[in-house]
């Protein structure tokens, strides 16, 4: 088939931006299609993002699209997907799509979309985008061209597009994840110390023993003891310790009695307790998930966080 018939601009590549990649160069080169007529560029805002969490990654969807592809590409990102129990560190699995993606002949490039042009930074408006591409040469007269929207749940791409349509959500748990460094971190949570904790306080979303050389403790908080440790601004990247002086300060009454427990540590001294971030539980749901935008022209696709946020199943949702 001669020319370039489509081009594509995904924006956001973490897990849903890179899976829509490789499960779209995978099925255009199963139909027998020329790699010549679509173009794929795939755009993100950062370089690279420094995450610890886990991702639960529902298993019947990627089984069906497995035996769907029917190709040893992706049947090897299903062992990595098996081999860590569907439950795969965010980093390790960007890092496993990302080569794939390139291995496609799909490389992520810096650019950030927003409702402004910033000469000089990497922002780019949607139609500064269909500019660039068009001085690429990728865009001609018969050219369709599609956005597809992968940027996370507070998606620019979304605000852009969405017009009237709202999205639907509803606030499940809010939770506040606890980074434990210190002797004696055990694997998973013995049955007297989950005892202990639970009659401290309700229940403990997870535990987990990051291959970093800490561990990590998610727990559900009333509204109450939640808003205090927002006010403390922690992150992944610049978590806050949780001394005395700190913790005395917290209206948080509760969760003071969890770190004091964890400070005790397991049996071989005490543990270090520091808050890592606290977050709120939610889904969030578009009503509508394709917009076309003839200004552009374009059709805008929403996929991943973007489109559906579900609680523990953020990234590969959708």
């Amino acid at each position: 088939m001669a020319g370039r018939q489509r081009t594509t601009a995904v924006i956001g590549a973490g897990p849903a931006g890179l899976l829509f990649c490789v499960v779209g160069r995978l099925l255009h080169a199963r139909a027998g299609r020329d790699p010549s007529t679509w173009a794929l560029r795939l755009y993100d805002k950062r370089d690279t993002y420094v995450r610890t969490h886990r991702l639960r990654v529902a298993r019947e969807p990627y089984e069906a699209l497995a035996r769907d592809l029917a190709d040893p590409r992706f049947a090897a990102l299903m062992r990595f997907l098996a081999g860590e129990d569907f439950r795969p560190d965010v980093n390790r699995l960007e890092a496993e799509l990302g080569a794939l993606a390139r291995a496609l002949g799909v490389e992520k490039e810096r650019l950030e979309i927003g409702a402004h042009e910033g000469p000089g930074d990497g922002s780019f408006t949607l139609a500064g985008l269909r500019v660039r591409l068009a001085g690429e040469g990728l865009l001609g007269e018969e050219t369709r061209f599609t956005i597809v929207g992968a940027d996370s749940v507070h998606s620019a791409v979304r605000e852009l597009v969405r017009g009237d349509a709202t999205p639907t959500g509803r606030v499940h748990q809010r939770v506040a994840r606890l980074r434990v460094v210190g002797p004696g971190l055990p694997p998973t949570l013995g049955a007297v110390t989950q005892v202990r904790l639970s009659k401290v306080i309700g229940s403990i979303v997870d535990y987990r023993l990051n291959q970093n050389g800490f561990a990590e403790v998610d727990l559900f908080l009333e509204a109450g003891d939640h808003a205090p440790l927002e006010e403390l601004g922690a992150s992944p990247k610049e978590p806050r310790p949780l001394e005395a002086r700190t913790l005395s300060g917290l209206r948080a009454p509760l969760f003071r009695r969890v770190v004091a427990e964890l400070q005790r540590g397991f049996g071989a001294g005490p543990c270090e307790v520091l808050l890592a971030s606290s977050f709120v539980l939610e889904h969030r749901v578009m009503p509508e998930v394709v917009f076309e935008r003839p200004e552009l022209p374009a059709t805008v696709f929403l996929v991943g966080d973007a489109a559906m946020s579900l609680p523990y199943f953020r990234g590969m949702a959708a």
